[in-house]
């Protein structure tokens, strides 16, 4: 166990990483959209050092959260992880004035022994997340044939009928992101998911192609007789490739233009040196029964491996302040359950009646 007293923390640029989320890029975007973003290193004995993207946000005078996601802490012991999270979080209260909280949202392996751990030091923040909890992770090291033998029988099948009928994939140019904000309006829509405006989206896009240092953002279309059917963001971060958002209209989804697109952003990734391929987001379980339940048999479709992460956490560094935030947070957590069983309801009766 590391002696607590000897951890300290500096402020340093971050160095370059595969995990976009704790990266300059991504520090720097979410700036344009309302964060303040602070990097440091993390100085403990017999550790390789530690970089950190801390991003802030005041929410009220003297009320300031602080969010880290996806700390690259994988080195870390799991027994001495909450004790470390815990004295950073501590030592983040002199260099961001008036942070009451700071959250984690963890990208380690959820396991039994990790989530005790963790309950020892830190508050758990279930039903709730920010990044994606639960995902899959196609592996690109094999050669193109054998990832597309590993995928399901269906999969591989509703991809050669996409191309059979005439889908075409396109690596589209930024502007066309305005044509894929349409349609991912739709899906919104469809799937009753919050989405950002345009200027979000196009900011995130050419971001990304200012420098090489960052990773780099790719548009793929997919069209059918030039009717834009669908389309996908994907993110080369060296050697993992991240499907960060995707949209499709509600027409010819019988041509199966997601499966084309993913395709064709396996095989772009595979050709940029990724070996990796996360389609960030599935449900936590194949239970039928869940809302996204569709996209879970999607996504696990493409062959990769499973993954559970430990989730949200967070460390108090201002008790009073942070009891009556998460008073406000599970309110309005309620309100927005009521809503969605509302609209269910609504749905149900509607269809009844037709």
């Amino acid at each position: 166990m590391h002696n607590m007293s000897t951890i300290s923390l500096h402020r340093e640029p971050l160095p370059e990483t595969d995990n976009f989320l704790q990266s300059s890029f991504w520090a720097q975007f979410k700036e344009f959209f309302g964060w303040k973003s602070h990097s440091f290193r993390i100085v403990a004995p017999n550790t390789p050092p530690l970089y950190i993207s801390v991003l802030t946000r005041q929410l009220a005078p003297y009320s300031v959260l602080a969010y880290i996601p996806h700390p690259s802490i994988e080195a870390l012991a799991t027994t001495e992880i909450p004790h470390i999270l815990a004295k950073i979080s501590s030592l983040l209260k002199a260099h961001i004035p008036g942070l009451f909280v700071v959250r984690w949202d963890l990208h380690l392996e959820k396991t039994p022994e990790l989530l005790q751990a963790l309950s020892s030091r830190l508050s758990s923040i279930p039903d709730m997340f920010i990044q994606p909890q639960d995902t899959t992770i196609v592996d690109l090291s094999p050669p193109l044939e054998s990832i597309l033998e590993h995928m399901h029988k269906k999969t591989r099948y509703n991809i050669k009928l996409a191309e059979k009928k005439g889908v075409k994939v396109i690596q589209a140019p930024l502007h066309d992101i305005v044509k894929w904000y349409e349609i991912y309006k739709e899906t919104a829509e469809r799937d009753r998911i919050s989405i950002h405006s345009l200027a979000y989206y196009q900011k995130f896009f050419s971001l990304s192609q200012q420098s090489y240092a960052f990773p780099q953002a790719s548009l793929f279309l997919a069209y059918h007789d030039e009717e834009l059917l669908a389309g996908v963001i994907v993110l080369v971060t060296n050697d993992i490739a991240t499907y960060v958002y995707g949209a499709s209209s509600n027409k010819k989804r019988n041509l199966m233009p997601n499966y084309a697109l993913q395709w064709h952003a396996i095989c772009h990734a595979k050709k940029q040196g990724a070996t990796r391929y996360d389609l960030f987001g599935i449900p936590p379980s194949a239970n039928e029964d869940h809302p996204m339940f569709g996209l879970y048999q999607f996504k696990v479709s493409f062959g990769g491996s499973i993954h559970h992460h430990a989730g949200l956490w967070d460390a108090p560094v201002g008790h009073i302040r942070y009891f009556f935030f998460r008073r406000l947070e599970k309110l309005r957590q309620c309100i927005n359950h009521w809503k969605k069983h509302e609209f269910k309801k609504k749905t149900k009766k509607t269809m009844q009646s037709s």
